[in-house]
């Protein structure tokens, strides 16, 4: 593994260079975002696993960091003409173009990993996106890019698939170490950071489940620095989710819960995790709808009984209870009732981008969305290409769970719980999970999670049929 990942490739190059360039940040932004752009475009067409720490370090811009230089604002960015140009921005088109190329010139890219249709029912939702990109631009829609950003960013998926081409199918131990290399130090310290009120961003939510779901791997190994490190991962969490939202919570939770299932040593698969792969589309498309349409609900139910839907404060309560209801009906609920209303008041094939919602409560139109990835897609892209496009993360989380019930890798399996339980929260709570920022590395992973697993199937049976009578025992 030493020899594959850091001998033979360009990993500390690329790491310090991106490094530099974030560092940058703090002292001439412009400059800083010029050379991340740049960077970052050639990485992702690059597509090789070597370079991926360095492309979170792209990410981070340094409004993230309190007191460190940061004001904790929007850094300053450049332009072409109108057009903001950062990395997150440019990162969505470079990773469609990427997809796009491979899907035409290199279809055995996603050979027994994708079905085929799908692949090119995805290209062919770029017909009514763009067309309702150019409608939201016609009539100035002030989020009129983000239709089709999320529509691109939903290409991620198929772009973990991409990264997996650079990791030989013998060599799954490397692939998995690929991800611990550049996922784990990072979330370490960027946790300690959250924890001392010092760092920010929507990635936080991605730490928070790799933290939740690593230090119970960490912790249950014997080795003591392995288990202080687990217990370190658990305890900056438990910090933060002290102070911090009910979407935060449930992350941790989940990502606690699920990495438990996936830490149980196995000799042969248990009829639960039989289970749980057979069933798990059916279960997580269940809990997430049946949330969304159970909030909805309530809120017609309100209104038919004279109660207006509002961002008031229902439950003065501090505790948990009292946090979930304002959540729950001061929180999202007037934000997901004005985004029902606006689906079913159409159009629904060909929809303008970017258009604001009404909300009770606000003076100004609201702009930045509804707070929940079904119905913030179903109203940007309408019924057909947003639909799609949530059958694309609802596949990719249940080859997750396929991950999680049958991967003998327990690395793999954690990695995993933690992106299952980012997903799964995220999707019902907010809209992270699709947007610019959080999606690619969400999906990306959760891509090449699954090509990891696919290439230990093809390895094991290949062990198999050399030692038919060998017993596998982790």
């Amino acid at each position: 593994m030493r020899t594959f990942y850091l001998k033979n490739t360009q990993f500390y190059p690329i790491t310090t260079v991106c490094l530099f360039s974030f560092l940058l940040s703090f002292l001439n932004v412009q400059i800083s975002i010029f050379m991340g752009v740049f960077l970052s475009s050639w990485l992702t067409m690059r597509a090789r696993p070597d370079g991926l720490l360095g492309l979170f370090l792209l990410y981070f811009s340094n409004s993230y960091f309190f007191g460190l230089g940061g004001s904790g604002q929007y850094r300053s960015e450049l332009s072409l003409g109108s057009f903001p140009l950062k990395v997150e921005t440019v990162m969505c088109g470079f990773i469609a173009l990427r997809v796009i190329i491979e899907i035409l010139c290199r279809p055995s890219t996603f050979k027994s990993k994708i079905p085929t249709s799908m692949l090119y029912l995805w290209l062919l939702c770029f017909i009514p996106v763009s067309i309702g990109f150019y409608l939201g631009f016609e009539f100035r829609n002030p989020n009129w890019t983000r239709g089709l950003r999320w529509l691109m960013i939903s290409g991620s998926y198929f772009y973990g698939y991409i990264l997996l081409k650079s990791v030989p199918p013998n060599f799954i131990h490397s692939g998995v170490k690929i991800l611990v290399v550049t996922i784990i130090p990072m979330s370490v310290v960027m946790l300690f950071l959250m924890s001392i009120n010092v760092y920010w961003s929507h990635h936080g939510f991605f730490f928070i489940g790799i933290g939740g779901a690593f230090s119970i791997y960490f912790m249950r190994n014997s080795a003591f620095l392995y288990f202080f490190l687990g217990f370190f991962l658990f305890s900056m969490v438990c910090i933060i989710i002290v102070k911090t939202t009910i979407t935060i919570i449930g992350i941790f939770f989940c990502s606690i819960f699920f990495s438990l299932i996936g830490s149980v040593k196995k000799v042969s698969l248990s009829s639960f995790s039989e289970k749980l792969s057979l069933y798990s589309g059916a279960i997580i498309v269940s809990l997430v709808i049946l949330f969304t349409s159970g909030t909805l609900y309530l809120g017609v139910q309100n209104l038919k009984q004279g109660t207006e839907i509002s961002t008031m404060v229902v439950n003065e309560d501090e505790g948990f209870q009292g946090r979930l209801e304002n959540k729950i009906f001061s929180d999202r609920l007037p934000f997901w009732y004005a985004a029902f209303e606006q689906i079913i008041s159409g159009p629904y094939v060909i929809v303008p981008s970017g258009r604001s919602l009404s909300i009770f409560g606000y003076s100004e139109d609201w702009v930045v969305g509804s707070h929940n990835t079904i119905l913030e897609m179903l109203r940007l892209n309408g019924l057909v290409a947003g639909s799609f496009i949530l059958f694309i993360y609802f596949f990719a989380l249940r080859n997750l769970l396929l991950v999680l019930g049958k991967s003998r890798e327990r690395t793999l399996r954690t990695f995993a719980a933690g992106i299952l339980s980012i997903g799964i929260v995220g999707m019902t709570t907010g809209d992270f999970p699709a947007d610019l920022t959080v999606g690619f590395w969400l999906w990306s992973i959760a891509g090449l999670c699954h090509g990891l697993f696919l290439n230990e199937s093809i390895q094991q049976r290949l062990d198999i049929r050399r030692s038919p009578n060998i017993l596998y025992v982790e």
